[in-house]
């Protein structure tokens, strides 16, 4: 029956022809395990994409300046690349994975409809500007585990942010700065008895 596919190459460079930013939906086949830089970048009317249950890695910008409205990331997927859903203006649902380890710069910049994401405990890193311009965001909470402080980019322009709980050894003054302007209520934690 042929050759399995097992990854989606960078779209950018062959995809001069006009035409990908005419795509709407994307099914993949589950023997992709693969979605490689670029993949999806500028696609500018893709609304609706799956991604494979056996997906182990996606590259960096993978769906930048997409159409899509909601995306569940797989469970073999432990780091969401730089810009990987950047300037997704129209994502509003996100599906985390248990076992995610890190979030990078700019991962989720400018996703201004997405209000609402769950960032499961298992995250270490959340680099700078991975939610900068996310509008519409309303609540985060940042897990215990995040063991760097959480620079003052990675928040800029979430005007709607309300609630952000962040353990106090991720917090600075310089985040306090970026969040003043957007009149978000901080809730600092520490664990108790190791609880």
């Amino acid at each position: 029956a042929g050759i399995p596919i097992t990854a989606i190459e960078n779209s950018t460079e062959s995809n001069n022809d006009g035409n990908h930013d005419k795509v709407t939906e994307v099914v993949l086949p589950d023997s992709i395990k693969a979605i490689k830089k670029n993949a999806f970048t500028k696609f500018t009317a893709l609304s609706r994409l799956n991604i494979p249950a056996g997906v182990t890695l996606i590259e960096e910008a993978a769906f930048s300046e997409t159409a899509l409205t909601s995306v569940t990331i797989p469970d073999g997927i432990t780091n969401i690349p730089k810009n990987a859903f950047n300037i997704c203006a129209s994502l509003t649902s996100v599906r985390l994975p248990e076992g995610l380890l890190s979030i990078r710069e700019g991962a989720f910049a400018s996703c201004n409809r997405l209000e609402e994401l769950t960032i499961p405990e298992s995250v270490v890193i959340i680099e700078d500007i991975a939610f900068t311009g996310c509008q519409s965001l309303k609540k985060l909470v940042i897990p215990f585990g995040v063991g760097d402080p959480i620079a003052p980019g990675t928040f800029a322009g979430c005007s709607s942010l309300e609630v952000l709980e962040i353990p106090s050894h991720c917090f600075t003054d310089a985040l306090a700065q970026t969040l003043s302007s957007a009149r978000t209520t901080v809730i600092i934690y520490d664990l108790i008895d190791g609880v």
